[in-house]
């Protein structure tokens, strides 16, 4: 009896587990930013950034961190961003933008009215996270900023577009974060640990019965995620080119990748003006001429 023959392809591992090394040809994770909104309020920066010291030939993934959905896709940025092999983004959709909680955060209707937009620029909805990030809570007078019931909202519209990956965390009130919500007025009421419990599970099975993955950034008892995770980005790829799984461990519970990232938290501050957010610095330098262009 003929013994059949077998042809063993080989394929390339999808990531390789040590820090990339560009001087040996390892392209490299480029994030921008998780420090700042430089697609928004650095763009001419990070073009120029994006065009010299890391083109498109030297990346293999570009991570992009915003709350602006149409900041991607002016003229210019789309055509800086288009040379790239690997676009992956991280939209911030609270259902909080456009409130004294994020005055310069564009409304989340706006948002979704561009994000098919987004979509098909970026190379179809598997490129998008959507980041209904974070949970917050406070009082204002007689108003209840209560971002939650929201979500699920952000959620179900996400998901009729087709984004499957999500990620959300509860605010940490930081004692700078009390002390500036305390200034502008606001009643802080924090989540208890059960609270944080059953909302997690609740959110958890309504994303599971939407078919989509939705990931807790940093939050104790729920299971480590990542943020930028290799194996994600190297299935993205074009060529399913092998990305670094080398992990920083930057701090407890945060599985990302490695990336370099371009922005910085006072040398290029946030100007969105979230109260909640520990980047948020009460002295902002001048925003530079011509940086916001939407």
């Amino acid at each position: 009896m003929a013994t059949e023959e077998i042809q063993l392809t080989w394929l390339p591992e999808r990531t390789y587990n040590h820090k990339p090394k560009p001087a040996k040809g390892d392209k490299v994770v480029i994030s921008a930013s998780r420090r700042t909104d430089m697609v928004k309020w650095y763009a001419p920066e990070l073009r120029e950034i994006l065009s010299h010291r890391y083109p498109p030939a030297k990346v293999h993934s570009l991570v992009l961190w915003t709350k602006f959905a149409s900041a991607v896709l002016l003229p210019e940025m789309r055509q800086t961003l288009k040379g790239f092999d690997n676009l992956y983004i991280h939209l911030t959709v609270t259902g909080l933008g456009g409130t004294e909680v994020e005055p310069l955060a564009p409304v989340w209707e706006d948002t979704f009215r561009t994000l098919p937009d987004l979509i098909d620029f970026a190379g179809g909805p598997d490129h998008i996270k959507l980041r209904v990030d974070p949970i917050f809570r406070a009082r204002r007078g007689e108003r209840l900023y209560d971002n939650l019931s929201l979500l699920r909202k952000i959620l179900a519209r996400g998901a009729a577009l087709g984004i499957k990956r999500y990620v959300t965390s509860f605010t940490c009130y930081y004692p700078k974060v009390q002390n500036r919500l305390t200034r502008a007025g606001f009643d802080v009421q924090a989540h208890s640990p059960e609270e944080k419990t059953e909302i997690w599970r609740e959110l958890s099975s309504y994303s599971a019965k939407l078919g989509i993955a939705l990931d807790a950034c940093a939050v104790p008892g729920a299971p480590e995620s990542s943020c930028i995770d290799a194996q994600v980005l190297a299935e993205l790829h074009p060529l399913k080119l092998p990305c670094s799984s080398f992990q920083p461990r930057t701090r407890e519970l945060c599985g990302c990748t490695h990336a370099i990232d371009v922005g910085g938290y006072y040398t290029k501050a946030c100007y969105t003006g979230c109260l909640y957010c520990y980047a948020n610095c009460a002295r902002h330098p001048a925003l530079p001429a011509g940086d916001s262009e939407a």
